[in-house]
């Protein structure tokens, strides 16, 4: 999960559900199943290294913006991806791909 590449007013997402920094490290762990003496698993344990990981939406959060799980919009074998963004007024202003399938 290191150099995620940001997207910014990203409109190819569709919002799936609100989520908090610990839903969403739960959900990274169950997505990629990963076990407890995986590396990557320790990381997104740690708070400070997955606010780290995910410096885009952290470095302009703002009070009332909220973090969101999210999807592309197109979706089709081998096409699509998930991931999480900082939704701001109900639009996503920064998008976080995580996970292509």
């Amino acid at each position: 999960m290191t150099g995620l590449t940001a997207r910014y007013d990203s409109d190819e997402v569709e919002l799936e559900r609100e989520t908090t920094l610990r839903d969403f490290q739960q959900w990274v762990i169950h997505s990629f199943g990963l076990q407890e003496q995986d590396d990557l698993r320790r990381r997104i344990g740690d708070e400070a290294q997955i606010k780290q990981m995910l410096s885009p939406i952290f470095d302009e959060m703002r009070d009332g913006d909220s973090l969101w799980l999210c999807r592309s919009i197109v979706l089709g074998p081998l096409l699509g991806h998930r991931g999480i963004a900082l939704v701001r007024a109900g639009r996503p202003l920064i998008y976080l791909k995580i996970l292509n399938y």
